[in-house]
């Protein structure tokens, strides 16, 4: 059985969703398996720094916005919005 050791792509599916695309069409168009796709975007595997340059340009993501923290980077932008106080040395 598969375990996830990453965070589910949410946000990331939903805007797949949004432009009407399906994880095939996705595929076809990048040139990432099907499989790889939906285990990347399941938490199953990692997406790595040429994956989100070919996922960007694909769903047509402005790279000049927050929106690559905020489809590729969830916990990144969730531990961003908790007020925790910072330590400084």
């Amino acid at each position: 059985m598969k375990t996830q050791r990453y965070p589910v792509l949410c946000e990331l599916k939903g805007l797949i969703r949004s432009k009407g695309k399906t994880y095939r069409s996705l595929s076809k168009e990048t040139g990432i398996s099907v499989d790889a796709l939906n285990n990347k975007l399941n938490g199953y595997s990692p997406i790595d720094s040429d994956d989100v340059e070919i996922l960007v340009n694909a769903l047509e993501i402005d790279p000049s916005t927050n929106e690559i923290v905020r489809f590729f980077l969830p916990n990144m932008l969730r531990n961003a919005t908790e007020t925790k106080p910072k330590k400084y040395n």
